[in-house]
């Protein structure tokens, strides 16, 4: 970007700025861009068009969190299950450690803040090993994967038929919210009351506004790009051993973050505690938006439980 021409705001001492990542990430946040000024506290309407759609603003700051969803920092010694595990007796989140730069172990960080957890060191390569034996466990068989895609395409037709009214019906109430705003501002510059409530109004206003908006990106959510997302997920589910398999390091960190909240490890020679799946793949392994007993024809067919 330096080279293109695109520099921070200039100083005595750097009369030339590069952006540097946090500055890049904070523009990414303003809401100034989507047509939104703050003055003493309050949001208003600003004069200038937007030039970034809420949807967009809200994809980059999804991004910019997913980044540190899985409170993982560069270490000096990294690894792409760090972040995703924890332990299993305590709930606390385990660490890596290299002993003496040669052996690898996972510990339990709650047992070093002395919690009271008795978790022993557990060998890393245990553990990788234990996580891909949960993908075989988990991944769906072939005749789920086909019936689940077949309740999908029937959920997502009769949902989008209900879903145009009520796409409608968010759509006049945010219009109808907005012009509150611009008409509280204007009893504000009349002196028809006091800063304090307009204030309060005006929060209460994008509160709600936020929420039909919320509202609006999910019934939209329920078209094509749910509908695509829901088709690699399933497909992913359907092959998920032999995927892991394949990836390395920073891949097996990316599915793990896309598939889990967290994995649950405990001691060698005791069975593995059910991992929390994130909700996405909660509803396809074991949630009730893609209905269970209808996934499920027999026993054989359902997810084993890890």
């Amino acid at each position: 970007m330096a080279k293109k021409g695109l520099r921070n705001n200039f100083s005595k001492k750097r009369p030339y700025p590069e952006f540097c990542k946090s500055s890049i990430a904070m523009l990414l946040q303003n809401r100034f861009y989507m047509g939104i000024v703050k003055y003493r506290g309050v949001e208003y309407p600003g004069l200038p068009e937007p030039i970034v759609e809420p949807a967009q603003f809200e994809r980059a700051r999804q991004m910019l969190k997913s980044r540190d969803q899985a409170g993982e920092r560069k270490r000096k010694h990294p690894h792409y299950l760090k972040g995703t595990i924890y332990c299993a007796e305590c709930g606390s989140r385990l660490s890596f450690l290299l002993a003496k730069g040669k052996y690898p172990y996972f510990y339990c960080l709650g047992q070093k803040k002395h919690n009271g957890c008795s978790q022993k060191y557990v060998d890393a390569e245990w553990v990788e090993k234990k996580i891909e034996d949960l993908y075989k466990d988990i991944q769906l068989p072939p005749e789920t994967v086909k019936k689940l895609k077949q309740i999908m395409e029937k959920e997502i037709v009769n949902q989008q038929a209900s879903s145009i009214l009520q796409r409608k019906r968010l759509i006049k109430k945010i219009e109808e919210l907005n012009d509150k705003r611009y008409k509280l501002v204007e009893a504000y510059y009349q002196r028809a009351i006091a800063i304090d409530i307009l204030k309060g109004e005006q929060e209460r206003l994008v509160n709600e506004i936020g929420l039909a908006e919320d509202q609006l990106k999910v019934i939209d959510g329920k078209h094509e790009n749910v509908q695509e997302l829901l088709e690699m997920a399933i497909k992913l589910a359907g092959n998920c051993h032999k995927a892991y398999l394949k990836a390395e390091g920073d891949n097996r960190r990316l599915m793990n973050q896309s598939f889990f909240k967290k994995i649950y490890i405990g001691e060698k020679g005791k069975k593995m505690k059910e991992p929390e799946y994130t909700d996405l793949f909660h509803e396809i392994f074991s949630g009730d938006g893609l209905n269970k007993s209808d996934l499920v024809g027999t026993a054989g067919l359902e997810p084993a439980t890890p």
